[in-house]
C-alpha cells in the first residue's frame, strides 16, 4: 500500500513538472531564479558608450549595439549615467571600478531621486566607509525592492564626477508568484518579469488564469476556428461554445457552407444569390442595404413644396399647408371651394400674397368664430325678467315663473280679470293671486259667504248658482252674532248706568230687598249695594224706582257707616 501512494505521488509531481516545463516565458520575459544568491551582477563604473546612455530608448534596451544609429528627440534626452541595472531580490551587486590611466578611486552613495538627478551626496549615506580602487559587493541593506539610486562624486579628481555618467538606478524586483520551487503559478505558469516591470508575476499558460494561474477557462485554448468567438454559455467556465463567423458552422466553427444564402437573411422579399465565400441581397424598390434592411428615404430631398414630407416605401405623401394642393403641394387651393364655413356662413376668398389664400366667414345670426362652429350663447345674460331661458338655434323661448306671461315674461298676469270677488266685491292684484275687499254682510276669499244673523246656515253657490249649504262656518257665523249682541247689550247698560249717576236717583226692582250701604273712606264714598231675592220681579220697571235725594244728602253729613231700610215697591 505505502509503494502505490509513493508510486502515484511520484507521477503526479512528475506531471506538475512536465507541465511546468510546457509552459514556456514570452518572448523578452526574464525567468525568476529559484537561487538568487547565486547570480551576481558587476556594475563598471567608467565611462563608454558601451557602459552610459543618456536617452530612454538606450538607457531602457536590453540590446546593447555601439554601431546602430538611431535618431534622438528632444523629449527623449536624459541626463547621462550608467545604464540602469534590473536584478531579483537576493541576487549580489559587485561595483567595480575600472581603470582609465588614472587613478580611479570611488566613493559610492546611496541617495533618493532628486539627489541622483542633481548629483547631490548630501541627500544619502556612503556605501563605505573610504574610498577605493577594488571591486566590491554591495550590503544587502542598500538592494531594498524598488528603485535604489547610487552615486559618485569626488571634489578631489575633477573627471571622477556624477554629472560625466557616474551614477546608477538598480531596480530590485520582488516576486509575487506564490508556489514551491519547481511548481509556482499553479504549475500552469511561469513568473517571468519584463523590463521597468516593478516586480515578477505569473504568466499563464493553457486553459488558465488569474494572478497565481488557479482558474481555468476553456476558451483560453482558443478552440474557435475560422475567427469564431469562444464564450461561455453558462457560469461554469469548463464549458465552451463557438459564435462562428458568417458561412461557417459546427461546434468549433470547423465548416464552411457551399451557399451563404443558406445561412443569412435577405429582408423585404428580397432575393438573395451567392456561394460559399459571397453573398448578395436583390432589394425591391424603396430598400436598400446590405440585407434590405433600409428604406430608402423618399423625402430627402424634399419633393414637397409647401407642405410635410411623410416617407413611405417606395414612395411618399405630402401633407399640404393651408391653401396648397397636390401631390407635392405645389398647386394654389382656392379655400372656399372646400366649404370651411358652417352652418351655413357664406365664404369670402382673401389674398395676402400670390403663394398664401385666406378665407372670411360671414355667420349666420347664432353663430361665431372663424368656421361658423361657435354657437351664440342667447341666453346670456338672461333675456327674461321672470323666468327661465331656453336656447334654441338663433332663438329662445321664456318659460315664465308662475303670475307673469310675455315673450321675456315681462307681464304680470291681471288676477282679477275677470273679477273673481262676488257680491260687489273690489279686487286687489297680485303676484300669481289676488285679494277681495268684501262689502258688509259678505265673507270669503272671493266674498262668496253671506253674513245673516238670523239664519241658522251660511249659504254659497256653486258654479251653476244652485244655493250650497256650508255647515262647516255656521257654528263660527253664530259666535260672531252673540258675541256682537253681548258687547251691544252692555254698551246700553253702561249708557243706562251713566244716566242714572249723573241724574243722581236709584229706584229698586219689586220683589228685590236692596241693601245700600255708604261707607265713607276719606273723601270719597264708595257706595255697597247688596241684592237678594228677586223671584217676582215685573217685566216693567218704569215706575219701581224713587228719589234718594234726602237719603244721599244725609250720607253726604254722616261720619260713620249708616244702614237704610229697605223700600219695598
Amino acid at each position: 500500500m505505502l509503494l502505490v501512494l509513493l508510486s502515484v505521488t511520484l507521477v503526479f509531481t512528475s506531471c506538475l513538472v512536465v507541465a511546468q516545463k510546457l509552459c514556456l516565458p514570452p518572448p523578452g520575459a526574464i525567468l525568476w531564479d529559484p537561487n538568487p544568491e547565486a547570480v551576481v551582477h558587476e556594475v563598471i563604473w567608467s565611462y563608454g558608450s558601451n557602459i552610459t546612455c543618456h536617452t530612454k530608448q538606450d538607457c531602457n534596451s536590453s540590446d546593447i549595439d555601439s554601431s546602430e544609429t538611431t535618431t534622438i528627440s528632444p523629449d527623449d534626452t536624459i541626463d547621462v549615467q550608467l545604464r540602469p541595472l534590473q536584478l531579483q531580490l537576493g541576487n549580489v551587486l559587485r561595483f567595480v571600478p575600472k581603470d582609465i590611466g588614472i587613478p580611479f578611486s570611488i566613493m559610492p552613495y546611496y541617495v533618493d531621486e532628486l539627489g541622483f538627478l542633481t548629483c547631490n551626496t548630501s541627500r544619502g549615506v556612503p556605501v563605505l566607509t573610504t574610498e577605493t580602487n577594488k571591486s566590491f559587493e554591495v550590503p544587502h541593506n542598500f538592494l531594498q525592492s524598488g528603485s535604489n539610486y547610487f552615486i559618485v562624486d569626488s571634489d578631489l579628481h575633477p573627471f571622477i564626477s556624477c554629472e560625466f555618467g557616474l551614477r546608477i538606478n538598480v531596480t530590485v524586483k520582488s516576486s509575487s508568484c506564490h508556489g514551491t520551487v519547481g511548481a509556482l503559478c499553479s504549475s500552469w505558469g511561469v513568473c517571468v518579469t519584463y523590463v521597468n516591470q516593478p516586480s515578477f508575476g505569473c504568466y499563464c499558460c493553457g486553459n488558465y488564469k488569474g494572478e497565481n494561474c488557479d482558474i481555468f477557462d476553456s476558451c483560453l485554448s482558443h478552440p474557435c476556428h475560422n475567427g469564431g468567438i469562444c464564450y461561455h454559455p453558462s457560469n461554469d467556465s469548463h464549458e465552451l461554445a463557438c459564435k462562428c463567423p458568417l458561412g461557417f458552422f459546427g461546434n468549433f466553427c470547423e465548416n464552411q457552407t457551399e451557399d451563404l444564402c443558406d445561412v443569412i437573411d435577405c429582408y423585404n422579399n428580397a432575393t438573395c444569390t451567392g456561394n460559399s465565400t459571397n453573398f448578395y441581397c436583390e432589394c425591391l424598390p424603396g430598400l436598400t442595404g446590405t440585407h434590405c434592411e433600409v428604406d430608402v428615404n423618399d423625402c430627402d430631398p424634399s419633393p414637397c413644396s409647401h407642405g410635410t414630407c411623410v416617407d413611405k416605401q417606395n414612395g411618399y405623401t405630402c401633407h399640404c399647408e393651408p391653401g396648397f394642393h397636390g401631390d407635392n403641394c405645389s398647386e394654389h387651393l382656392r379655400m372656399c371651394s372646400l366649404s370651411p364655413c358652417r352652418h351655413g356662413g357664406f365664404c369670402h376668398e382673401l389674398i395676402s400674397s400670390p403663394e398664401q389664400y385666406q378665407f372670411s366667414c360671414h355667420c349666420r345670426p347664432g353663430w361665431a368664430g372663424k368656421d361658423c362652429i361657435e354657437k351664440v350663447p342667447v341666453c346670456k345674460p338672461n333675456p327674461c325678467s321672470r323666468g327661465t331661458c331656453v336656447e334654441g338655434v338663433n332663438s329662445f323661448t321664456c318659460i315664465c315663473a308662475p303670475g307673469f306671461t310675455g315673450s321675456r315674461c315681462e307681464v304680470n298676469i291681471n288676477d282679477c280679470d275677470p273679477n273673481p270677488c262676488k257680491y260687489g266685491g273690489h279686487c286687489r292684484d297680485g303676484v300669481n293671486a289676488h285679494t277681495c275687499l268684501c262689502i258688509h254682510s259678505h265673507a270669503g276669499s272671493n266674498c262668496q259667504f253671506t253674513l245673516d244673523l238670523f239664519s241658522p246656515i251660511l249659504e254659497d253657490t256653486d258654479a251653476t248658482g244652485g244655493i250650497i249649504h256650508n255647515p262647516r262656518h255656521t257654528r263660527n257665523l253664530y259666535i260672531v252674532a252673540g258675541t256682537l249682541s253681548a258687547a251691544v247689550a252692555i254698551m246700553i247698560l253702561v249708557l243706562l248706568v251713566c244716566y242714572c249717576r249723573i241724574s243722581g236717583t236709584y229706584r229698586s226692582c219689586c220683589g228685590m230687598t236692596n241693601f245700600i250701604r255708604y261707607r265713607r273712606h276719606r273723601d270719597d264714598m264708595t257706595l255697597n249695594v247688596d241684592v237678594t231675592s228677586a223671584s217676582d220681579c215685573p217685566l216693567a220697571v218704569d215706575s219701581f224706582w224713587k228719589p234718594l235725594d234726602s237719603e244721599s244728602e244725609s250720607l253726604r253729613n254722616s261720619s260713620s257707616r249708616q244702614s237704610f231700610q229697605n223700600h219695598t215697591v
